[in-house]
């Protein structure tokens, strides 16, 4: 869904520039164009609202259960490796690791890849914020023009805003960097606690 909202702020921009050209070569009038341009990137905003107010608790959920699950691997895998019992092999012991690094891998992976998609939708709205900055700047634009740059650039100062995992954590594109120092400090604390006792 990120993904269609990202490609639809990416057609818009390349639309902008389009019809702002077009416009000025043909000096014909383009009002009816500016203002459905303007509804059309209303409601891509609207679109990556609807989207935060879902997923915001499954991004939640997703982060807090990698982080508790990553560090429950990394106790349990400690105390399989730390109890005498006979019954486990080095085999078994090693397999168990692997797996164990494997789903902590995958859910980091899951919200890395969340993290992702969201910046490069945030990078796709600063671009069409400069665009029309850029296009604002130019001597050569009409009215109607100068007005869907002026309101897209106020629509993006007033109503667009990061998503946020219940206010909680940011979701962007430093997000996996925080999570992955978050959990490294934590299990060493538990690989310095498990090797002092």
């Amino acid at each position: 869904m990120i993904g269609l909202i990202m490609d639809g702020v990416v057609t818009w921009t390349s639309d902008v520039e389009y019809y702002s050209k077009i416009c000025l070569e043909l000096e014909e009038k383009c009002d009816d164009k500016f203002y459905k341009l303007f509804q059309a990137y209303s409601n891509l905003l609207e679109a990556f609202d609807i989207f935060k107010k879902i997923f915001k608790f499954r991004i939640l959920f997703r982060t807090f259960d990698t982080f508790f699950h990553g560090l429950l691997y990394v106790q349990v895998t400690l105390e399989v490796l730390n109890t005498d019992v006979m019954h486990f092999n080095k085999e078994e012991i090693r397999v168990f690791v692997i797996i164990t690094v494997l789903l902590t891998g995958k859910n980091v992976v899951s919200v890395a890849a969340f993290s992702l998609y969201c910046e490069k939708l945030y990078l796709s709205l600063i671009e069409a914020d400069a665009v029309c900055s850029r296009l604002q700047k130019s001597q050569q634009s009409n009215v109607e023009a100068k007005k869907l740059y002026k309101n897209v650039r106020r629509l993006n100062r007033a109503a667009f805003h990061k998503m946020t995992a219940c206010r909680i954590f940011t979701i962007d594109g430093r997000l996996p960097f925080r999570f992955n120092s978050l959990v490294l400090e934590y299990i060493f604390v538990i690989l310095q606690f498990a090797f002092v006792t």
